[in-house]
This record gives structure tokens, C-alpha cells and sequence, in this order.
């Protein structure tokens, strides 16, 4: 008989499958035959198992479930000020936090969010959020920061398109898009080196050859517009120190074989 797991308990150890007959029936985690290949068992799995019939109802025995190589990705992005995400896998964890800061608090955490897209990731863990307040002669303002790490999530399904390996891109886009922000910070660090220089030299010039010094209180009038009106606001990655993606072990794989072995 084939049918589908539609529930189970690992506390506990047991659920149901849907056979293709229409019937319910009861299983123990005992009764998979295939543990130790499929690491778990999850609602949606396709199996095949002998049916028996007992006092109590109908039971699934010699269960081998059918292993499951592709994956569903949520449709929509997600956050979690935690590690992980209910009912989602953590395919791939990024070493870059997606940072954003601005005035409002909403637009900090769209900029986030956007910059963790274009990163290549579908979602962002160990979200933080602070407020802070900044002042400008005597305008002060409130300004807000976002902060969240890079991930991938997703979940085995039969009615995947692509495998994990398909899914999980996210280094090297994370990589190519921190190199470019490099490369454009660098970019903007000359701009403005330039742009200092002229708003000093071309008034000191003027001053000398024309002897009125009201050039250099235009080349100060200047300096201070452009320290006024920046901003500083934006988004960008920022990598994380000593970072180590998460890799199973041939001793923890081994491990966790002889703990469903021995279940």
C-alpha cells in the first residue's frame, strides 16, 4: 500500500498516514524501515507500508519512506528575531548581516529587507532593531537601525522544482553584491575627496588673484552644506566576524544514524 504521512508527534513518536484507499492508519516511528537514510519524518512524506488490521483500527507496518530531494521556498520574505523560523528549514546561513539606517522605522526595515533580497536571501534571522536620537545645532531627530542575517529557508516537498543545492546561491551573491559595495563606497569616497577639494581650492584660487577674501567665507559656506545635508542613511552588508558556516560532521552524521537505529 502507498498513501502520504497527514500527521506526527516526534515527542511521541507515533502519527497517521492517508493510504490511497481512503483509510487512516496508525504508525510508530519504530515501524520505518528507512530511518536512518531519511533523517526524519514529516507530514506531506510519500510511503509505502503493509497494512494491518488491529483492535483499535487500522496500522501502518515495514514503512520505507520515500526520500525527498527537492524544495519548496516560502512565497513570501521572512523575518525571525531568532535562529530559526517555524515550519521552516534553514537551508543556508549567510555570513553577512543586511544593516539598514534611517528616519523612519519603516523604511529602515524595507531597506533591510531589500538589501537582504538582493543578497539572494529569502529571509533574515536574529533581526535587531534600536532607536536612537541625533541632533544638528538644534534639530534633533530620532533615527532608527535594522540589523539581520542573511538565510535561505525552505522545506522538502514532492512538489518541489529544485534541490538544495539549486536553492542554496546565497555566498555567492552575498559576495558579489558586498564586492560592489565596496567598490562603490571607494567610488563615493573619491567623489567626495574631489568635491572637498574643489569647494576648497577653486575659492582660495579666486581669493589670491582677486585679493577678496569673501571666497574663502564661500569656500566654508560650502564645506558646511555638504556636512549639513549628508545624511548617512542607506543600506549595506556588513560581514560577520569569524564567521563558519554550519557543516554535519561524518561523526555527527554517524551519530545521529545510531540515535534513529536506535529508536
Amino acid at each position: 500500500m502507498k498513501g502520504n504521512v497527514v500527521s506526527f508527534l516526534p515527542s511521541k513518536g507515533y502519527g497517521f498516514i492517508k493510504g490511497d484507499d481512503g483509510q487512516d492508519y496508525y504508525f510508530k516511528l519504530s515501524a520505518v524501515t528507512n530511518l536512518a537514510e531519511v533523517k526524519e519524518v514529516v507530514a506531506g512524506d510519500r510511503v509505502s507500508f503493509d497494512e494491518h488490521a488491529t483492535a483499535k483500527g487500522y496500522a501502518a507496518r515495514s514503512i520505507t519512506i520515500e526520500q525527498i530531494h527537492t524544495y519548496v521556498i516560502p512565497s513570501a520574505f521572512l523575518e525571525s528575531k531568532g535562529d530559526s523560523i517555524k515550519g521552516w528549514e534553514v537551508l543556508e546561513l549567510g555570513g553577512y548581516m543586511a544593516q539598514a539606517y534611517y528616519k523612519s522605522p519603516d523604511d529602515a526595515k524595507r531597506a533591510m529587507i531589500i538589501c537582504a533580497k538582493n543578497a539572494g536571501a529569502n529571509a533574515v534571522l536574529n533581526v535587531s532593531y534600536e532607536k536612537s536620537s541625533e541632533s544638528v545645532d538644534n534639530y534633533t531627530y530620532s533615527t532608527f537601525y535594522y540589523s539581520g542575517q542573511l538565510a535561505i529557508v525552505g522545506k522538502k516537498s514532492h512538489n518541489g522544482k529544485r534541490t538544495k543545492d539549486e536553492i542554496c546561491q546565497l555566498k555567492v551573491t552575498a559576495d558579489n553584491l558586498y564586492q560592489k559595495q565596496i567598490a562603490r563606497n571607494e567610488t563615493e569616497r573619491k567623489n567626495k575627496n574631489i568635491a572637498i577639494a574643489v569647494a576648497i581650492g577653486v575659492p582660495l584660487i579666486l581669493a589670491l588673484f582677486s585679493r577678496n577674501f569673501m571666497w574663502l567665507l564661500a569656500s566654508g559656506a560650502i564645506l558646511y552644506m555638504m556636512h549639513y545635508f549628508r545624511d548617512g542613511y542607506g543600506s549595506w552588508l556588513k560581514p560577520i566576524k569569524n564567521f563558519q558556516p554550519k557543516q554535519e560532521t561524518h561523526d555527527q552524521r554517524s551519530e545521529n544514524e545510531s540515535l534513529w537505529n536506535g529508536m
